[in-house]
């Protein structure tokens, strides 16, 4: 075996690894057949390359090469920098198992967590000076488990990374107040949406892992206050408090278009990718919508009233065949619950 092929088989040992401790709904479309073409050193080469990228999913192969020639600058070997890319794309793309809320309450900073795997929830308090409120706070979670939070309360703004052991480090910020949208998508976190006082603006940024700094992108076309963000199909879908339409960020062009579909005014809308194919939950009515198969930007309601929450903050995450919704009112613990796409049933957990 040459070396070229010999890279390409640790590579695919290397998948296939993370693969089988996967639960079978969570292979991405790849059978037992595929997974032993990739191991198989006999095949060709090119085959080999449309498994693998089978194995990262369709739809974004271009943040996944952009990421592989990052690591390939640091490595001189192929098969590490194609795994590391891979880990990333997995844990970036796969829904996260946890939920998180940060909050303020009895002048102490909370991060409330729960785990959709073990289906356990955690108070852990932070030991930070900075005032955070969720009501204002952006926070994703990086592929290395950290999370990312952007916060502001009163005239206090902040950015941290908090490490798994609840630690924190502050990044470079401007004078910037998010609303609630933060994504992680190839080595960048984008925010949409600002607050300002009782303001709410379209102005819109990303902070570049590369460059350690804050770029503007382009703003939205109205301000979506309170917006909620999800990644799909390689681009980035943004919902609205107060907004009927969904936009979606074309990242490549820096630009955005409307979403024709007409959802409620006035209600939180959360957005969650299932395994490319959306879900959308309406707070205060508590309706839940599946976009049809062959066409994701056609919506029919799925279920209705199952959450009497009239919740000031909401988030979500897929796990084990259900979504996972965590509720949080002001100055309480998070409600959470679990919907069943099988059963099409919510249960409060």
């Amino acid at each position: 075996m040459d070396q070229n092929k010999a890279n390409l088989f640790n590579c695919a040992k290397s998948i296939e690894d993370y693969i089988s401790k996967l639960k079978p709904t969570q292979r991405w479309g790849l059978d037992q057949h595929s997974i032993d073409q990739l191991l198989n050193p006999k095949e060709l080469e090119n085959k080999r390359s449309v498994l693998l990228k089978r194995a990262i999913g369709p739809t974004i192969e271009r943040d996944f090469r952009t990421t592989y020639l990052f690591y390939k600058n640091q490595s001189s070997r192929f098969d590490e920098a194609l795994s590391k890319a891979y880990n990333e794309y997995i844990t970036t793309y796969h829904h996260f198992s946890s939920l998180y809320f940060i909050s303020e309450a009895n002048s102490k900073n909370h991060l409330y967590v729960y785990n959709t795997e073990s289906e356990t929830k955690e108070n852990k308090i932070l030991e930070i000076s900075e005032s955070l409120d969720c009501f204002y706070a952006a926070i994703t979670q990086l592929p290395n488990g950290e999370l990312f939070v952007v916060g502001k309360n009163g005239f206090s703004e902040s950015t941290f990374i908090i490490d798994r052991n609840y630690e924190f480090r502050k990044l470079q910020y401007e004078s910037y107040y998010f609303g609630s949208s933060a994504i992680y998508l190839n080595r960048n976190v984008y925010c949409f949406g600002e607050k300002w006082n009782d303001s709410q603006l379209a102005r819109s940024r990303r902070y570049d892992f590369d460059r350690n700094c804050w770029f503007d992108i382009a703003p939205m076309p109205q301000a979506y206050y309170m917006s909620h963000s999800v990644i799909f199909k390689g681009d980035i879908l943004i919902s609205g408090l107060e907004n009927k339409h969904l936009l979606l960020y074309s990242i490549d062009i820096d630009s955005y278009s409307t979403i024709p579909y007409e959802f409620s005014i006035c209600k939180r809308k959360i957005l969650i990718n299932v395994e490319e194919r959306l879900y959308l939950f309406e707070c205060r009515n508590g309706f839940i919508y599946e976009s049809d198969v062959g066409n994701e930007y056609a919506w029919k309601k799925i279920k209705e009233n199952i959450i009497s929450d009239n919740p000031f903050h909401v988030n979500c995450s897929y796990n084990k065949g259900g979504i996972y919704i965590g509720t949080l009112q002001n100055d309480e613990e998070p409600h959470y619950y679990r919907f069943s796409l099988g059963l099409k049933l919510m249960t409060k957990l």
